[in-house]
């Protein structure tokens, strides 16, 4: 016997020569390894403990379920964001713009899909001379995420032809970075005479 070796050494080296006895081949790491973890797992614990203590206490995982006060509170913020793209858009103001609506944003107008980069490009060629938003509803289906939809009326000009007339449904889906709420998605539907 080797000093200092304890009985679970000695009944770990029994059942690995007894379990391999009749092959001739070197057990690996891995195979000590899953033997060890099998006869730890039938010892006794140290000191006599129970084994209930030696396990770490369970930490409770963090919901991201939100109060009904705070969903409020941030839908009426995201509402608030939403109109203030109206207005930058409106007074083409690119840096405000950007804040609001990331580069990797998608627009989905009736003339066309358009990333963000590409409507900071065009931006001084559209004038938006009139807008009206009517009846904005919104919901979050997580924590993080608030899409709002409404009906939206405006007069106004790129490149010198006018927009489409009409009203249109407008959807936005907003989601939180970090600190931030940004404006990931807008698409806009013409509404049917």
């Amino acid at each position: 016997m080797i000093s200092g070796e304890s009985s679970a050494d000695r009944e770990l080296d029994a059942r690995f020569r007894a379990a391999h006895a009749t092959i001739p081949r070197e057990a690996t790491a891995t195979e000590h390894r899953i033997a060890e973890i099998k006869i730890a797992k039938k010892a006794e614990p140290p000191n006599g403990w129970p084994e209930n203590q030696m396990k770490s206490p369970k930490v409770p995982k963090r919901k991201l379920a939100q109060s009904p006060r705070s969903k409020s509170d941030t839908i009426e913020t995201v509402i608030r964001l939403e109109k203030r793209v109206w207005e930058v858009a409106q007074q083409r103001n690119a840096a405000e713009f950007k804040k609001l609506v990331p580069a990797d944003a998608v627009m989905i107008f009736q003339s066309g899909i358009v990333l963000q980069p590409e409507y900071l490009v065009t931006m001084n060629a559209r004038t938006i001379s009139r807008y009206e938003i009517r009846d904005m509803r919104a919901f979050m289906p997580n924590a993080t995420t608030v899409i709002l939809y409404y009906e939206a009326l405006r007069l106004g000009e790129q490149n010198g032809a006018a927009f489409p007339s009409g009203p249109v449904v407008e959807s936005t889906t907003w989601i939180r970075r970090g600190k931030r709420w940004v404006a990931i998605l807008n698409q806009e539907t013409p509404i049917s005479s």
